[in-house]
């Protein structure tokens, strides 16, 4: 049986949490693109440099929130992932599309990819010089006596 040390599971969660943020994010920027009329804000013609510029704040702040680069990149690519299950999952909703009949699971998969490919390469390059910007941020912070707040979190449980 393989132990786990709590520092190696805290690490784990942290990716996962940071993950599943980006992924929110990245699904609901995918299906707006898709399907703007049903979203919020309601418009005729979503703009890919207004989602490009979220994606970048996004990945400024989990680059901040990161322990490294290594962490960064591991949670943008699963975000990437869950951004697209995210999106199919938006997409199938009978109240998003009532009109869209699509006869197996692998069509929806497939209209999500092709419309969202865009975005989705959009995702990779802005979160990777994103979370390396943030990362760098936060460096220089801590370089100056500043903590993240995963730190405090971790020492207050140290401290109990």
């Amino acid at each position: 049986m393989v132990k786990l040390s709590k520092a190696l599971v805290m690490r784990i969660a942290r990716i996962m949490v940071l993950s599943l943020c980006i992924g929110t994010v990245i699904g609901y920027l995918s299906f707006y693109m898709m399907m703007p009329s049903v979203s919020v804000p309601q418009t005729n013609n979503p703009s890919l440099a207004v989602a490009g510029l979220i994606l970048f704040v996004v990945g400024v702040l989990a680059g901040a929130l990161s322990e490294d680069l290594e962490s960064m990149a591991i949670e943008a690519l699963l975000g990437i992932g869950i951004g697209v299950v995210v999106s199919w999952l938006l997409f199938i909703s009978p109240s998003a599309n009532p009109d869209i009949i699509i006869p197996n699971a692998g069509g929806y998969i497939y209209n999500v990819i092709h419309a969202a490919l865009p975005l989705i390469i959009l995702a990779a390059v802005t979160l990777f010089i994103g979370g390396f910007i943030g990362g760098m941020i936060m460096e220089s912070m801590q370089a100056k006596g500043a903590s993240s707040v995963f730190d405090k979190m971790d020492a207050g449980k140290k401290a109990e």
